[in-house]
């Protein structure tokens, strides 16, 4: 969900349009979330401050890769999170995953 909200942050910024609006309305919307609201406060308000960091979302994500293979399953999304959380220099690894958003989009523009 980080690095989907962080796709659409990018867009919106590409296209000069407001990231606090966006989420406005994203919460009047089927799409809404709590985790949307809180990712997207954080980016505006650049707090990145560790709660579930980087390193145990790819832990996390290796384990349900793994036991997804063994029950004859082809997970993709798993291994593509993981390919871009693995190449992270292992400081950024004890980053909050809120993270994610600022590497897809960029600095928060207010």
């Amino acid at each position: 969900m980080a690095g989907g909200l962080g796709e659409a942050v990018a867009l919106l910024r590409a296209r000069g349009l407001a990231v606090d609006s966006f989420l406005d309305a994203l919460d009047g919307s089927g799409l809404a979330s709590p985790l949307y609201r809180r990712l997207g406060q954080r980016y505006l308000d650049g707090d990145h401050a560790p709660r579930f960091s980087l390193g145990n979302l790819e832990k996390d994500l290796r384990w349900e890769w793994e036991h997804a293979e063994r029950s004859g399953l082809k997970p993709h999304l798993a291994p593509a999170l993981c390919q871009l959380l693995e190449s992270l220099p292992q400081a950024d690894k004890l980053r909050d995953y809120s993270w994610l958003i600022t590497q897809l989009a960029g600095p928060a523009a207010c």
